[in-house]
C-alpha cells in the first residue's frame, strides 16, 4: 500500500516515464530530460532514436544551437552529399536516401584533392587489371588492392568463379548450397542465422581452398554454436567441418594429437563416438594433490585459449573470474572453485537484457589444465561433454559413457547465431550455458592424490526472446570430485548381508524365547508377525550401525588424510546411503511402536500383604454364640495408590535428559561450529570466514557427524547417570523397590503370557499401616539387623525376580482377570443382591490378591515355584532354557530388569530412535535447529502417549481408580454363600441341581448368613477391605472336616454272602466338588445274576449330564453283557408277561447320589433292545467273556446315547435331556472284580492304581490303566492313523483333540463324532433352550473326517495276589495333585496304621536350621492326628488338597482351598472323585491256590 505524503513534499519532483520506443517518428528521446522531444521542421528521428536528422533531399546546416536546421537542396543539385552537409548534382541515379550512387566497380568522387565540393559528382572506375588490381573498398569511397584469392590479371570474380565476402573461389571447390540454419533442438525449431548466411560458405571455402587459419577457426566456431551436432545433412556447419577434417587425414596432425588436424581447430575426440572411457579413465594426470604437509598442493590451474566469433585468437586467459563463471561473486569465492577437494557450486539468475549488452558476440574457449614445469610448461586439454550435442538425431551425451562423444571448444553465451535478418537485429533466440561443471575423478586405490583427466560438462539452454527486460536465465558453475564407489558399496552391502543374517538368527532366537514365554508351541500367523517385528528392530540396528559407521569412516578419513586417497560420494551417489538411513528409521520406528504397545498393555497387579488390625473400641455381636469379637479395622488404600502413583511416575524416566541432550548437540553443532566438519571440502576447521566460499553439506558427513555427536553425548549421560547419579544422587528404580517394601506391597508384572517380573515388597515387620514413630522404629530395627531381611527367600536381600510361570498358573490368572474386566451384567463373583460393577471388580481384585498372595506363600503345590539363579548365557541371549512345566521358576534378578517394561530399561532403543529421528529431519530440511525442535516435540508427544496409555492400563489392570469407593464385600460372605440361580428352565437342569444341593454341607449355611450380616454392617464404610481379610479367615478343623466328609461313603462287603466268597473286603469313596455343580459321578454295585462287583468313576465335561447318565446306565449294560443266554431269555419273557424282573444289580450309593426318574423308561427301553440283540447273537450254554462284555457294553451305551439324541422324544424335557447328555461328555474308568479276576475298562483320563505291599511293609504303585491323552504316544498315533495324512498336524493341537478336547476317548461329545450336517439337523429340530448354548452350535476347527472320538475302552486284566492290598480309582483331579506313588503311600499308611517317615522335602528352598526344626515339630504334631479320618478316600482328599511344598498337610492351606468360592475353586483344582477298594489277601491267596490245584 503506497501512502501519498503531500504536494509540498514530493509532487514537485514527480516526472512522467518515457522510453525511446515511446517516441513517435517525428520525436526523439532527449537523454537529458528523459522525455520525447519533437524534431524540427523537415527533420525525422535517427535510427538510434536519440537524435534528429534531416529528411531525404534536405541538407544539414550548422548553427550555434544544440539543434540542427534542414534546408531543401535546389533542383539543379538535388542529391545530398555523403556527409549530409552539402547538395550536389549526380552523374547517375539517386538512392532511396537521396544520395548519388555509382555502378559496380566504381567509386563516387564528390570533392577534389583539396576537399572542395564539386558541382557535379563523378563515378571513377577502379582498374582491376594488372598491375593495379584494385577494387572499391567496403564503403565504396576509394579503390584498393583486391584479395589474393582473385586471379593475378584481374580483380573481377567472373563466372564460373564464386564471389563470397570479398573472396573469389574457383569453381568446384565447395558447393555453394550450404545450410546456414542453427538447430535449437530444445525448442524444436531452427533459425536461418544471418551470421551463418554471411560467413558459413566463405569460411568453409577459405578453410578448404586456402587453408586460411582464421576461416578454419571461424568455421569451427559455427560448428560449436550448432552444439557440435552431426546430422544427415553434410552442408551444415559441423558437416562442412567434418568434410574438411576428413580431407586433411593424409596430412600430419598438430601437437602429435591425431584428433587435431593441421590448420583446423580441435573440436572432437575422434571422428565418431565411443572414446570417452579411453580418454577419461586411462592415464592419470601427472600431478599429485595433497591437502596438507610440505607437499601440499590443492591449486587447480586452468588456462583457456580465447577466440572471437570470426576465428581470431585473442589471448591466453586464466580460467576464473567472469569468463566461465557468469555469476557476480567476489573474487575470493570464485577462486574457491579451483581449490582441489572443495565441492563448488554457484547459481544465479541473469537478465537477458544484460547478457545481450555484455555478450554481443560469443567468445570461445579451448580449456587446458596447466601442468606446470617451469620453462617446459605443459598443458593438458580438458575434454568437454556437451549435453545438447546430437548425433544423427540422438542426444548421445545424455546416454551411457560408452556412447559419449567428447569435444573441446565451448562458449558461454551466444546472442549472435539467433539473429535472422541481419547481425544488427534483435535475436530470435539466444543460447546460454546454464550449467558448466568440471569433474575430477580419483584414480582407484591411489595413495598419492592422482586423478584422471578432468571432464568439463556443459549444458546449454535456449531462450526464445520475448521481452528482454523481464526475461532471466539461470546459470550454474560447479566443480565436483568423485571416486569409484563400487568397492565401498560392496563392503557396505557385505556388512549389511552378514549382519542382517546374524539379525535373522537373533530374531529367530527372540521368537523362540517369546513362544516359550507365552507357552505356545504352534507356529501361526501371530508367530510370523512377531518374528517380523523382532527382525524389524534387529535389522534397524544393523542399518543404524552400518550407516553411522560409514558416515564416521568418511568423516575421519576424508578430513584427516594428507595425500588424497578418498573423495566423498557425489550427492547422486548418496541416494543409497540415504535409503539405508530411511530403512533404519522406519524399522526402528516399528520396533519403538511395538515396544510402546507392549509397555502400555502389560499385566500389572499390586499384591497387598497388609493384614487388618483389630480396634479395641469396635466389636460386633455374633448371633450364634453372642460372644463379642473384634471387627477388623479397614486397611488403607492409600499405600496402594502411593505405589501405583510412583509406578506411573517412573514409566517414562530415562537415563538421559532429553532437553540437555538436544541443547548440547545444538551447542556443539551450531555454536562451536562442528557443523562445518560436514561441508564438502577437506578442511577440518570449525570456524569459517563470512567472506569465504561455503560449500554444500555432504549428507553422509552430516549424518555421521550428527549421529556420532548425539550418541556420544547420550552415552556420556548414561555413564554419568549410572556411575554417579544413581549412586550419589537418586536411583528411582531402587527407590521404587524400597517403597514397595515400606508399603508392604509386592508388584507382579507380566510382559508375556507366562513371563514377567516380580518385586517382592512384603514388609519384614508384618504391616505398614502405622504411625511415624513406629515406622521409624521399624526402619531402625531393619538397619541394625534386628529383624529379617527383605528378600523373598529367608536370609536373602533379593527382592526382584524374573518369573517364568506355568501354563496352569497363567490360566487361573486369566480367569480371575476376566471376571475383573467383565463389563456387562452381574458376574458369578457377586451376590445377586449386589450385582453392580464396582462390587464385582472389588471382589475380583480381592480374589486376585488372595490368589497371587497364596502363590507366593506356596499354598498350591500344583502351581508352586522354585527360585534359582539364571545362567550367564541365558541372560546374554534373553531366553530361559528351562520350561516351567511342573513348577514356575523365579530367577534372581539383582539387575532390576523389570525396568524393561519402562522407558528406563529401553534407553538404547530410545536413544537410537531419537538419533535417527533427529538425523532424518535434518537430512530432509538441512537444519539442525528444526531437527532439534521437532525431536523435542516428538519426545514430548510419545512421553505423553506413554504416560496416558500406561496410566489407563495401570488403572484397568489394578483397579486403583475404583477402590476408593465403599469397601468391598467381606470375603467370607462371597466364599460361603448360596448357589446362583440357573438361567435355563428349572426342569431341564433338575438332576444336576438336585445333585448340587446335596453337595453343600449344612454347616456352611450359618457361616454364609453370618457373613451376610457382616456385609450389611460394613457396606457404608469408606475404608478399603484388602485381600488380607481373605487370608486371615481360616476354617476351623470341624468346618474343614464337615466339608471333606460331606460326600464320603463306606461299604463293607461280607466275606460270604451265601453264594460266593468275596475277595473285596469293602470300599470307601468320596467326592470334593470344584465345579458347581460337580461334574464327576461315581457308582458301585454288586452283580446279582452273575459273580462280581462293579466300581466306576465318571468324569464329566461340558456339564454333568453325560456323567450322570453313565452312572445310572453303564453298569446295567455291563451286567446284561455278562448274563448267559438263558437268563437273558428269562428277562425278556418276564417283560413280555408283565411280571416283575429279577434284580440284576445291588447298588451301593451315597444318599446324595440319585437316578433320573423321568428318563427311566427311556433308559429301560434302550437296555431291553440291547439284551434282545444279545439273545439273537448268543446261544444257550455260551459263557460270556468278561473282556468282550466290558467292550460291548461301553460301545453299545455310547451308541444308544447318540441314537437317542438323533431320534428325540415327544416329551420336551426328555428331548432336551438326551441332547444335553449327547452334547456333553464323560470319561469312564470301571473295575470288575470277580474273585481274583480283576478287569479294568478305561475310556479317558480317569485312572486306576493298585496298591502293592512289599516285603518290607512299604507300598508301591502298580498302574492298571493308561490315560487316553496327548501324553500317550500310542493313543496319538492311533488317532492319526484313522485320519488322512493332511490332518496329521490338526487332529491333535495343543495336546488336545482338534485343539479343544483333552481326553482322547469319551462318551457323548457327539460334536466330535457326528457329521456337520447331522449336527445341524438335530439342532434345528431341538428345543429352544439348546439354541442358547453356544457350545452346542460351535463346530470344531479342521473338522473334516468325523468321527474323531470313540468311547471304546482299553481293557486291562490283572490276576490279584495276596500282596495286592487295595485299588484306587480316581478322576483326573486326584492325579493332577498327587503322584500315584504318593497316593499309594498315603492310603497304605492309612489302612495299615503304619506311618512311614519320609525325608522332609524342601526342594529348592533355602531353609535355616530353626525353620527346619519348626517343620519337624509341626509334622510330629500332625502325625498324632493323621488318622482322624474314618474314610480312606477322605484322608486321601485331605492330602490332595492340603499338602504343602514340604509334603505335609497344611491346615491353613487346606482351609484356604476349601473356602474358595465355587467359581474360583475350579481355577485351582478339578473335581476329585475317589473309590478305594480294599482286598482280602486271605481269600485271594486261597483262590489262587485253588486255581493252581
Amino acid at each position: 500500500m503506497i501512502r501519498i505524503v503531500g504536494p509540498l513534499n514530493c509532487q514537485q519532483f514527480v516526472i512522467p516515464f518515457k522510453a525511446p520506443s515511446d517516441c513517435s517518428a517525428e520525436e526523439f528521446f532527449d537523454i537529458s530530460s528523459l522525455s520525447c522531444v519533437s524534431c524540427g521542421s523537415n527533420q525525422r528521428r535517427s535510427t538510434t532514436g536519440l537524435s534528429c536528422i534531416c529528411k531525404t533531399g534536405y541538407q544539414t546546416l550548422t548553427t550555434d544551437k544544440a539543434s540542427i536546421t534542414c534546408q531543401q537542396c535546389p533542383t539543379d543539385s538535388p542529391a545530398v552529399t555523403t556527409g549530409g552537409f552539402g547538395c550536389i548534382r549526380c552523374p547517375g541515379s539517386l538512392s532511396d536516401e537521396g544520395k548519388c550512387q555509382c555502378p559496380p566497380g566504381n567509386v563516387l568522387v564528390e570533392r577534389d584533392v583539396n576537399g572542395n565540393l564539386l558541382e557535379e559528382a563523378s563515378c571513377v572506375t577502379c582498374n582491376g587489371n594488372s598491375p593495379a588490381l584494385s577494387v572499391p573498398n567496403h564503403s565504396g569511397e576509394r579503390c584498393e588492392r583486391c584479395q589474393a584469392s582473385f586471379i593475378n590479371t584481374s580483380c573481377l570474380c567472373n563466372p564460373p568463379n564464386v564471389l563470397a565476402e570479398g573472396l573469389c573461389f574457383p569453381p568446384g571447390s565447395l558447393s555453394t548450397n550450404v545450410n546456414p540454419s542453427v538447430n535449437y533442438a530444445e525448442l524444436k525449431f531452427s533459425v536461418q542465422s544471418a551470421w551463418f548466411i554471411k560467413n558459413l560458405y566463405s569460411s568453409s571455402a577459405a578453410c578448404l581452398v586456402f587453408s586460411n587459419l582464421t576461416a578454419c577457426q571461424a568455421l569451427g566456431n559455427m560448428c560449436v554454436m550448432n552444439m557440435h551436432s552431426f546430422s544427415g545433412i553434410s552442408t551444415d556447419a559441423c558437416g562442412l567441418f567434418n568434410t574438411i577434417f576428413r580431407s586433411r587425414a593424409a596430412l600430419s596432425s598438430t601437437q602429435d594429437i591425431s584428433y587435431w588436424r593441421v590448420n583446423l581447430p580441435w573440436l572432437y575426440y575422434g571422428d565418431e563416438p565411443g572414446l570417452a572411457s579411453r580418454v577419461l579413465q586411462t592415464d592419470p594426470v601427472p600431478i599429485r594433490f595433497s591437502f596438507r604437509g610440505k607437499n601440499k598442493n590443492t591449486d587447480i590451474k586452468l588456462l583457456a585459449a580465447v577466440y572471437n566469433v570470426r576465428g581470431e585468437f585473442l589471448r591466453w586467459e586464466q580460467v576464473g573470474g567472469r569468463n566461465l563463471q557468469l555469476c557476480p561473486e567476489t573474487t575470493t569465492k570464485q577462486a574457491a572453485a579451483f581449490s582441489f577437494g572443495t565441492a563448488y557450486q554457484e547459481s544465479c539468475d541473469l537478465s537477458v537484457a544484460e547478457l545481450l549488452g555484455t555478450h554481443p558476440e560469443p567468445i570461445f574457449y579451448d580449456v587446458f589444465m596447466d601442468l606446470g614445469g617451469g620453462e617446459n610448461r605443459k598443458l593438458l586439454p580438458l575434454p568437454t561433454l556437451v549435453y545438447n550435442q546430437q548425433y544423427n538425431g540422438r542426444f548421445i551425451n545424455q546416454e551411457s559413457m560408452k556412447n559419449w562423444y567428447l569435444s573441446r571448444r565451448m562458449f558461454v553465451v551466444d546472442t549472435l547465431s539467433g539473429r535472422e535478418k541481419s547481425t544488427d537485429s534483435l535475436p530470435k533466440v539466444i543460447r546460454v550455458a546454464s550449467s558448466v561443471k568440471i569433474r575430477f575423478q580419483l584414480v582407484p586405490r591411489t595413495q598419492e592424490g592422482q586423478v584422471f583427466t578432468p571432464l568439463m560438462t556443459v549444458t546449454y539452454k535456449d531462450i526464445p526472446i520475448t521481452d528482454i527486460n523481464t526475461q532471466t536465465v539461470t546459470t550454474t558453475f560447479a566443480v565436483e570430485y568423485e571416486m569409484d564407489q563400487n568397492e565401498a558399496r560392496i563392503k557396505t552391502d557385505t556388512a549389511l548381508g552378514v549382519m542382517g543374517g546374524v539379525a535373522v538368527l537373533y530374531s529367530l532366537l527372540k521368537t523362540v524365547s517369546w513362544k516359550r514365554r507365552i507357552a505356545s508351541p504352534l507356529i501361526d500367523v501371530e508367530t510370523m508377525l512377531k518374528f517380523f517385528l523382532f527382525y524389524a528392530g534387529d535389522l534397524a540396528n544393523v542399518f543404524f550401525a552400518v550407516t553411522v559407521g560409514t558416515g564416521l569412516y568418511w568423516l575421519i578419513l576424508y578430513k584427516a588424510q594428507q595425500f588424497v586417497s578418498v573423495l566423498l560420494p557425489l550427492p547422486a551417489q548418496e541416494g543409497q546411503f540415504v535409503t539405508y538411513i530411511g530403512c533404519a528409521f522406519a524399522l526402528k520406528a516399528v520396533q519403538f511402536l511395538h515396544k510402546l504397545i507392549l509397555q502400555v498393555s502389560i499385566d500389572v497387579f499390586f499384591i497387598d500383604w497388609e493384614r487388618p488390625r483389630s480396634k479395641a473400641n469396635r466389636t460386633v455381636q455374633v448371633s450364634a454364640t453372642g460372644e463379642p469379637k473384634r471387627d477388623p479395622s479397614p486397611v488403607s488404600i492409600w499405600r496402594t495408590y502411593f505405589v501405583a502413583n510412583e509406578w506411573n511416575e517412573i514409566q517414562t524416566i530415562r537415563k538421559i535428559s532429553p532437553t540437555f541432550q538436544i541443547m548440547a548437540v545444538l551447542f556443539f553443532l551450531e555454536v562451536l561450529g562442528f557443523s562445518n566438519l560436514a561441508l564438502r571440502d577437506p578442511w577440518p576447521t570449525l570456524q569459517r570466514s563470512s567472506q569465504a566460499y561455503t560449500p554444500s553439506y555432504s549428507l553422509m558427513l552430516r549424518y555421521g557427524l550428527a549421529a556420532t555427536l548425539w550418541l556420544c553425548i547420550g552415552l556420556l549421560q548414561v555413564i554419568f547417570f549410572t556411575v554417579f547419579h544413581e549412586h550419589f544422587v537418586e536411583d528411582k528404580i531402587r527407590q521404587f523397590v524400597d517403597l514397595c517394601s515400606i508399603s508392604n506391597i509386592s508388584v507382579l508384572l507380566l510382559s508375556h503370557r507366562c513371563f514377567g517380573y516380580y518385586i517382592h515388597g512384603r514388609s519384614v515387620h508384618g504391616h505398614a499401616d502405622t504411625n511415624m514413630e513406629e515406622m521409624n522404629n521399624n526402619l531402625n530395627r531393619e538397619s541394625e539387623s534386628l529383624c529379617g531381611q527383605r528378600g523373598l527367600l529367608p536370609n536373602t536381600e533379593i527382592q526382584t525376580f524374573q518369573v517364568s510361570l506355568t501354563n496352569r498358573l497363567r490360566s487361573q490368572y486369566d480367569r480371575i482377570q476376566e471376571q475383573i474386566n467383565r463389563r456387562h451384567g452381574p458376574s458369578r463373583l457377586m451376590d445377586e443382591c449386589s450385582a453392580n460393577q464396582f462390587e464385582q471388580r472389588a471382589r475380583g481384585y480381592q480374589t486376585m490378591n488372595h490368589f497371587l498372595g497364596s502363590i507366593i506363600d506356596h499354598a498350591y503345590p500344583d502351581m508352586d515355584y522354585i527360585v534359582k539363579d539364571k545362567l550367564m548365557f541365558e541372560r546374554v541371549i534373553g531366553m530361559e532354557f528351562l520350561e516351567p512345566t511342573e513348577k514356575s521358576i523365579f530367577y534372581n534378578d539383582e539387575a532390576h530388569s523389570f525396568s524393561d517394561v519402562l522407558f528406563y530399561g529401553n534407553e538404547a532403543t530410545l536413544l537410537i530412535f531419537d538419533t535417527l529421528f533427529f538425523c532424518v529431519v535434518d537430512l530432509g530440511s538441512q537444519s539442525f535447529v528444526l531437527a532439534a525442535v521437532l525431536t523435542c516435540v516428538q519426545q514430548m508427544i510419545f512421553r505423553l502417549i506413554r504416560n496416558t496409555l500406561g496410566r489407563k492400563n495401570l488403572v484397568r489392570k489394578t483397579l486403583t481408580h475404583r477402590l476408593s469407593a465403599p469397601s468391598a464385600m467381606p470375603v467370607r460372605s462371597q466364599l460361603l454363600r448360596g448357589l446362583p440361580h440357573a438361567k435355563v428352565l428349572a426342569s431341564s437342569l433338575l438332576p444336576c441341581q438336585q445333585h448340587q444341593s446335596q453337595l453343600v454341607p449344612i454347616t456352611h449355611r450359618p457361616a454364609s448368613r453370618r457373613s451376610s450380616h457382616m456385609w450389611q454392617s460394613h457396606q457404608h464404610s469408606r475404608s478399603y477391605q484388602t485381600t488380607s481379610v481373605l487370608r486371615s479367615y481360616i476354617l476351623s478343623p470341624p468346618q474343614v472336616n464337615s466339608i471333606l466328609k460331606a460326600n464320603e461313603y463306606s461299604f463293607k462287603v461280607p466275606e460270604f454272602d451265601g453264594k460266593n466268597v468275596s475277595s473285596v473286603m469293602g470300599f470307601e469313596s468320596n467326592q470334593l466338588p470344584a465345579n458347581a455343580p460337580i461334574e464327576d459321578r461315581r457308582s458301585a454295585a454288586t452283580c446279582l445274576q452273575t459273580r462280581g462287583m462293579l466300581l466306576g468313576v465318571f468324569d464329566g465335561h461340558a456339564g454333568c449330564a453325560c456323567a450322570q447318565a453313565l452312572s445310572e446306565r453303564l453298569f446295567y449294560y455291563i451286567a446284561v453283557s455278562l448274563l448267559p443266554h438263558n437268563t437273558l431269555c428269562e428277562l425278556e419273557a418276564a417283560v413280555e408277561a408283565g411280571r416283575a424282573l429279577s434284580p440284576i444289580l445291588q447298588w451301593h450309593k451315597h444318599p446324595n447320589d440319585y437316578f433320573s426318574k423321568e428318563a427311566q423308561t427311556l433308559y429301560f427301553n434302550s437296555l431291553r433292545t440291547y439284551w434282545q440283540e444279545l439273545i439273537d447273537l448268543t446261544s444257550p450254554g455260551e459263557v460270556p467273556d468278561t473282556r468282550e462284555a466290558l467292550l460291548n457294553a461301553f460301545k453299545r451305551l455310547d451308541n444308544d446315547i447318540s441314537l437317542e439324541a438323533q431320534v428325540g422324544d415327544p416329551n420336551a424335557f426328555l428331548h432336551y435331556w438326551v441332547l444335553r447328555v449327547a452334547f456333553s461328555g464323560a470319561t469312564a474308568c470301571v473295575a470288575h472284580i470277580d474273585g481274583s479276576e480283576l478287569f479294568i475298562a478305561n475310556s479317558g483320563d480317569a485312572r486306576a492304581v493298585l496298591g502293592v505291599q512289599e516285603a518290607d511293609g512299604s507300598f508301591s504303585a502298580h498302574t492298571l490303566s493308561n490315560d487316553h491323552s496327548a501324553q500317550n504316544e500310542a493313543e496319538v498315533a492311533r488317532i492319526r492313523s484313522e485320519h488322512p495324512p493332511s490332518e496329521r498336524k490338526t487332529v491333535i493341537r495343543q495336546d488336545r483333540l482338534l485343539g479343544l478336547l483333552m481326553p482322547l476317548r469319551a462318551f457323548g461329545d457327539v460334536k466330535f463324532k457326528w457329521s456337520i450336517d447331522l449336527q445341524k439337523c438335530v439342532l434345528e429340530s431341538g428345543p429352544d433352550q439348546l439354541h442358547e448354548n453356544e457350545h452346542t452350535k460351535f463346530i470344531p476347527p479342521n473338522y473334516h473326517t468325523p468321527p474323531y472320538l470313540t468311547a471304546e475302552p482299553e481293557i486291562t486284566y490283572h490276576k490279584l495276589r495276596p500282596q495286592d492290598r487295595f485299588m484306587v480309582i480316581g478322576s483326573d483331579g486326584l492325579w493332577e495333585t498327587l503322584h500315584r506313588q504318593e497316593v499309594v503311600r498315603i492310603v497304605g499308611e492309612y489302612l495299615t496304621g503304619v506311618h512311614q517317615r519320609q525325608p522332609l522335602k524342601v526342594g529348592g528352598y533355602r531353609v535355616t536350621l530353626g525353620q527346619m526344626q519348626e517343620l519337624l515339630d509341626e509334622r510330629k504334631a500332625r502325625m498324632s492326628s493323621a488318622f482322624e479320618d474314618q474314610n480312606s478316600a477322605t484322608h486321601l482328599i485331605r492330602h490332595a488338597v492340603g499338602n504343602n511344598e514340604f509334603g505335609t498337610v497344611d491346615h491353613e492351606r487346606l482351609s484356604k482351598m476349601l473356602s474358595l468360592p465355587e467359581e474360583l475353586a475350579r481355577m485351582y483344582r478339578d473335581d476329585i472323585t475317589i473309590i478305594i477298594a480294599q482286598f482280602n489277601p486271605h481269600v485271594i491267596g486261597a483262590q489262587r491256590q485253588d486255581g493252581q490245584s
